[in-house]
């Protein structure tokens, strides 16, 4: 089955759409800015989210695009893919994020996860390792990608510790429980021991003539 390439199957933009949206992303009043230099500070702004859904869109492109070439040089082995793209200029880490980034969006089918850091792609790559889909959806879908990775991961990190921590607590009650149950039978065959060498001199003593 032939997969649709995402350029083929992606609602085409162009500088003209974003031209027309008159709603800004910046507050200016309260950054005390206006006339020329408002003006112009929005036009600004509408031309940086042009070029940004453009790095986006030749990202997830590239993306794309390595991730079908590892396909067909899986067959070959022998390192052909590393081969094959160092041939073009590429770095072995700029590669493999964006084989890392075009996975997820696979699974995922969310655009920004593009232009998100190299750090939120491996944090997100590790816990889908985990299964944790429901986790990286709530990521995904927020605001703040990068605070939202941070306050799961602080959370997250709580449980183990807490869960290591109580077995370690759970460990050193049952240790010192068998270690007094090992004394109890040491006593209780110690005890055994004198009462049957007291009942054996008793029987000494009443064979003994007064």
């Amino acid at each position: 089955m032939t997969r649709i390439s995402f350029l083929n199957k992606r609602d085409p933009f162009n500088k003209e759409k974003i031209e027309k949206v008159e709603e800004s992303l910046v507050d200016y009043e309260d950054l005390e800015i206006e006339g020329e230099d408002k003006k112009n500070l929005i036009k600004c702004e509408k031309n940086i989210i042009f070029h940004r859904e453009k790095v986006k869109e030749h990202l997830m492109s590239i993306s794309e695009t390595l991730y079908e070439a590892q396909q067909v040089l899986a067959k070959h082995g022998n390192g052909s893919f590393k081969i094959w793209f160092e041939k073009l200029g590429l770095k072995k880490d700029f590669v493999y994020m964006c084989l890392k980034r075009y996975s997820l969006y696979l699974e995922y089918n969310k655009e920004n996860i593009m232009l998100l850091p190299d750090r939120a792609v491996k944090d997100l790559v590790r816990l889908n390792i985990e299964k944790n889909s429901e986790i990286i959806l709530e990521i995904l879908d927020s605001e703040k990608v990068g605070e939202k990775i941070k306050e799961i991961k602080e959370s997250l990190s709580v449980r183990p510790t807490n869960f290591l921590e109580n077995n370690i607590k759970n460990y050193k009650i049952e240790s010192e429980l068998k270690e007094i149950e090992k004394n109890i039978l040491k006593y209780k065959e110690k005890i055994l021991e004198l009462e049957n060498q007291k009942k054996y001199l008793i029987e000494v003593l009443q064979k003994c003539p007064k």
